[in-house]
This record gives structure tokens, sequence and C-alpha cells, in this order.
């Protein structure tokens, strides 16, 4: 880790958030506007996947989708913007993801497979040979509400919209069979069928996977503690 880069640019985020106000938990969302369906896509919880599924709804074969993450025929908006058009016959939902597993995944996919390309862990004064623990000690130090949205808690991101509407909460590790449950809502909309979901993304080729080592643990409680209280997941580090 680049400490110097790391302490700088912590202090120049706290000032923002403390100071400014700043904050990173506006989501982006899918909205599906003629079909009165919005989803919210948590990065690293089948995030591309349900994109993917979502196409047909839109009138995009999903073949013609090279980086769904990237195409601009998918309407993505903040929820502010989008907020005060929503009523009661509107369909929200969104695929959450266990921190435990969410957590991991990101670090072997930005860090370890990556190579700390992202501006925001850049930041950080991350390196590509920082572990498991030090890249999640780094997390812990930044406001919780600036964090890339990869990183930043789920509940920061759903908490918003949950105060304004309700949001059905699929968790991707249940997703291959609720999938059905999603289609036939979408589809009472009198919308064009979602697409059957394909298999959830892979993080890459196989790696070493780091241990939740006790203060790895710690730091994952520390920073994911909402999530785990909001969307029913166990704090008890899991077995590898």
């Amino acid at each position: 880790m680049d400490r110097l880069k790391h302490a700088a640019n912590l202090v120049r985020d706290h000032y923002k958030y403390h100071a400014l106000g700043k904050r990173a938990d506006d989501a982006r969302v899918l909205v599906l506007e003629e079909a009165r369906v919005i989803y919210v896509p948590i990065p690293k919880a089948a995030n591309s996947s349900t994109k993917l599924a979502l196409c047909p709804v839109l009138g995009i074969d999903p073949t013609s989708v090279n980086e769904v993450q990237q195409d601009p025929r998918l309407p993505m908006r903040h929820f502010s913007t989008v907020a005060p058009q929503i009523g009661p016959d509107w369909f929200v939902f969104t695929v959450v993801r266990d921190p435990w597993t969410r957590a991991l995944s990101a670090y072997r996919d930005k860090v370890v497979r990556k190579g700390v390309q992202l501006r925001a862990l850049k930041a950080m004064g991350l390196e590509p040979e920082d572990d498991f623990e030090t890249y999640l000690a780094a997390l812990a130090r930044w406001p919780r509400k600036l964090l890339n949205d990869h990183f930043i808690p789920q509940s920061d991101l759903l908490a918003p919209i949950m105060a304004q509407t309700p949001v059905d909460i699929i968790r991707s590790e249940d997703l291959p069979i609720d999938w059905e449950s999603v289609r036939q809502r979408i589809m009472a909309q009198r919308a064009p069928a979602p697409g059957q979901m394909g298999q959830l993304n892979v993080t890459g080729p196989a790696q070493a996977v780091p241990e939740f080592t006790p203060r790895a643990s710690r730091l994952i409680r520390r920073l994911y503690a909402d999530d785990f209280r909001l969307l029913g997941y166990s704090d008890q580090r899991p077995s590898q």
C-alpha cells in the first residue's frame, strides 16, 4: 500500500463527507419505464446476469450485448431522479448477496484479477500485492457512504429506496429458483417476458481464496453490520 497516498486521500474524502456532505449512496437503477419496473443493481450480486435477463423487456436481444455494464441501450438513472414518478403499481426489486462472499468476490476481482485498475482503489493507495486484510482495513477507514458501489454496504444503497417504496429483495444464492417468480411478476405488468436466468457470473479463473482470518472477519462484521441486520445473513464466519 502507498500509505502517503492513502492518508492524503483519506483526509480529503472525510472532508468531502463531513464538511461538504458529499455521498455516493444515490443508487443507479435500471428503469423499465413502460413496464413500470425498476431493478436496483448491487455490484457483485448477479448484477450482469440480471441485466442480461431483463434485456428482452426492453426489446433488446441479449446476444447483441457485448458488455452489459456499458451498453447505452439500458436506461440507468439515479434513483432520486425517478422516485417522483413511482406509483403503487410499480414493481421494484433487487438481488443481494451474502456480505462474506460479496466482500471476497470484490477483492478477487478488483485487486487480484484486475490489479487495482479501479480509480477508487487507486485513491486508497492500494496495490495489486496487497492482501485481503489490507484491502478490508482500507475500506473500513473510508467514509462508508463514499465507497465505490462495489464495496459500499448493500444496505446503504437500498435503505434510501426502501424508505420511499417497497422493494422485493431476492438473494443471489436463491436466484436460479426465485427468478421465475420475478419473471411472472414482470409479465403481470403486461410487459414482454424477461429471459431465463443464465449461469451467474464467476470471477475469473480459479484463484487461491483468501482466508477469513480473525482480523478479516472483524473488519467484515464492522463494514457490513447493517447488511447482516437488514438482509438477514449470518455474521458468523463461514467455513472455507
